[in-house]
């Protein structure tokens, strides 16, 4: 799991409540941004304006085992459709085809391809990683 705020935040040495300051956000907020990246559902606008704030920036390895990983800023719905439609590609399957690896609905896939804004992240995440796309987050919707 993902731990890029808290370990930046303690390798800076800047508690939740200098963090939040900063975000101009609530310590609980921080802490909800520190619960949600562990559980891997955070933002990726979030996930980027908390570790500016400390310095920091995000890059987001994405590859599959058999492929060279590529360095992807998956910063925008465009961008991670791409990828998403690109690595299904890559690999020859159908929409439905990434929908049932994905345990989704085909119109969750054709929606992270199309780049519209998708507010069921955990099956964003399940689609990508279908792909073999390990995303450290995901775009604001």
């Amino acid at each position: 799991m993902s731990t890029a705020i808290r370990d930046a935040r303690r390798r800076s040495g800047i508690s939740q409540a200098d963090l939040a300051r900063r975000l101009g956000v609530t310590r609980a907020a921080v802490q909800q941004y520190e619960r949600s990246e562990a559980l891997e559902v955070i933002s990726l606008g979030t996930l980027r304006r908390a570790l500016g704030a400390m310095g920091g920036g995000l890059t987001i390895n994405v590859g599959a085992a058999d492929d060279s990983p590529q360095r992807l800023f998956l910063d925008t719905a465009s961008r991670l459709a791409e990828a998403a439609a690109a690595a299904r590609a890559r690999r020859g399957l159908s929409v439905a085809d990434v929908a049932a690896r994905a345990d989704v609905d085909a119109t969750l896939v054709r929606a992270v391809e199309g780049g519209e804004g998708v507010t069921n992240m955990a099956g964003v995440v399940r689609v990508l990683r279908s792909l073999d796309i390990k995303p450290l987050a995901l775009p604001s919707s």
